[in-house]
């Protein structure tokens, strides 16, 4: 029974540990992703309001004179270029993070942080790690660390072997996938993902903030 319940409260703590290192890296994420958005978002306000007044006087124009189809074009028009807008955002976003790889120090505790904390969720003795193959000797290199911080987190032993024949694509951006002994479990923890993530939810304040609110909806997404 009392062993029963040891398991009971490593598991917790396991899971606690893990959470919390979770929740550190997605608000480092978060912290630097909405920095740089919030710069980028003033710029494009500004860009964007001429676009949208002339297409507006358009739509207004096209109420007066012309055919109904000829003033739902204009709105899809203006709708695309909101969302034109919007996805310059992110891309813009997406290349300074790609930029700032540039500084290896930084890159290479972003890269053990995110290899532990895929680990961690994985919670199996053995681990498989790949990465991109400009990124395998960041991997080697930290390797060790994770584990012994893996031991810490969890008390449980877990060896970590790193990928040298088969590569994440460079469309990941960084990061790492963690495999299990045979294969068939991943846990995906690469920078593209978590930038999918963050954009997911950033998408309708940025989309409040460009644009306003729409009268249309009724609900905020």
């Amino acid at each position: 029974m009392n062993f029963n319940k040891q398991v009971e409260r490593m598991v917790a703590f396991m899971d606690q540990e893990g959470e919390e290192r979770a929740q550190e890296i997605d608000a480092k994420t978060e912290e630097e992703f909405n920095i740089f958005v919030g710069q980028m978002v003033q710029t494009e306000r500004l860009r964007i309001n001429n676009h949208f007044q002339k297409l507006e006087k358009l739509v207004e124009k096209q109420k007066v004179i012309a055919h109904s189809s000829s003033v739902n074009n204009a709105r899809i028009r203006i709708l695309r270029l909101k969302e034109e807008v919007l996805e310059d955002v992110f891309n813009k976003t997406r290349e300074q993070v790609i930029k700032n790889l540039s500084y290896t120090n930084e890159y290479r505790e972003t890269m053990k942080n995110l290899i532990l904390q895929a680990c961690i969720k994985m919670l199996v003795p053995k681990q498989h790690i790949r990465v991109r193959k400009n990124d395998v000797h960041i991997a080697s290199d930290v390797v060790t660390e994770v584990a012994q911080e893996y031991t810490r987190l969890t008390q449980l032993d877990v060896s970590l072997t790193v990928d040298n024949k088969f590569f994440l694509p460079d469309s990941v951006i960084g990061g790492a996938e963690i495999y299990d002994r045979r294969g068939k479990c991943k846990i995906v923890n690469t920078l593209q993902y978590r930038l999918s993530l963050i954009r997911k939810l950033l998408m309708p304040v940025i989309r409040h903030y460009l644009f306003g609110i729409n009268p249309r909806r009724k609900y905020f997404e």
